[in-house]
């Protein structure tokens, strides 16, 4: 058998960010892979009631089915097809590092690859955390991949991906399922709840574009990045087009119709069938305006 790699794996995406970088750095080689998920007992995380045995399978049993999945989805015909990976899957029982470390100087792992970042996200893998200890304690080769580096929303971004989401990437999807065997596998592609919440985020609550009666109120929160935006906003046969600017610092929200002022960021909407040109002076980043207007950094 080729020099083993261990990639640690909890079940979280966050943790599998590490899998596309490890068919990256072994293209052309044939090392064995062996993905490992550990059991923590409730006695070691703390808790003093005695661990319920029919409990203890069944989350053996799920550890098992979701190693499976992934192992799966980096082999699917079960061997190294293609250049796929011989994969193997181990479930372990303890403390997280320590079992992980024990387990790569048996296996005689060549090399140790993992994610920055696991199911607890940023507040679980501090300097005291498992990833840290691993990285201090490893007598092997170590791959650390910054979890948060990828955007989370690249689900069928790559191989490893595609083949556990199963869904267009192309389309908004209802829920993405966390229960093993199938986590990270999307459902419900076509569904018109999400892509009716995904349309108010970006009207509403970035563009802030509010219809109130014979009005469209303007309260924008813009992303820090944007210096400016556009839009075309529809009413019956009357195209409103709306542009947003970077104002200074200290100028309050400031929006204007055909060049008269709009009293409360509110545009009289009047289906007359002429164009019409909104203009909205933001404030700066990091600044707050009333009226709901952009502050900046979360808004």
């Amino acid at each position: 058998m080729a020099d083993p790699v261990l990639v640690p794996l909890d079940g979280s995406p966050l943790a599998e960010r590490v899998l596309p970088h490890v068919l990256a750095v072994t293209r052309g080689t044939t090392p064995h892979l062996d993905l490992a998920r550990v059991l923590v007992p409730p006695t070691l995380a703390g808790d003093p009631t005695p661990t319920d045995p029919i409990a203890w399978r069944l989350a053996r049993d799920e550890a098992t089915a979701y190693l499976d999945g992934v192992r799966h989805a980096l082999a699917p015909n079960g061997d190294a097809h293609a250049g796929l990976h011989d994969v193997t899957a181990h479930v372990l029982e303890g403390d997280p590092a320590g079992s992980l470390l024990a387990f790569a100087r048996e296996r005689g792992t060549a090399l140790v690859a993992l994610s920055s970042h696991g199911r607890s996200g940023l507040a679980g893998w501090n300097l005291g955390g498992v990833g840290h200890k691993v990285a201090d304690h490893a007598r092997s080769h170590l791959l650390v991949v910054r979890a948060f580096d990828d955007a989370p929303v690249r689900d069928a971004d790559g191989r490893v991906r595609t083949a556990r989401y199963r869904l267009e990437p192309y389309v908004l999807a209802a829920d993405v399922y966390g229960w093993p065997p199938h986590v990270g596998r999307g459902g419900w592609s076509w569904y018109t709840g999400s892509a009716g919440w995904a349309y108010r985020l970006a009207v509403e609550g970035i563009l802030g574009l509010h219809r109130e009666g014979d009005a469209l109120r303007v309260a924008p929160h813009l992303p820090p990045a944007w210096p400016e935006a556009e839009v075309a906003y529809r009413f019956g046969a009357t195209t409103y087009r709306l542009s947003y600017r970077r104002g200074a610092p200290d100028a309050p929200l400031h929006v204007t119709c055909d060049g008269r002022a709009c009293p409360d960021a509110r545009v009289p909407l009047r289906n007359d069938g002429a164009p019409h040109a909104v203009h909205a002076r933001v404030p700066a980043v990091g600044t707050s305006a009333p009226g709901g207007a952009d502050r900046g950094a979360g808004g």
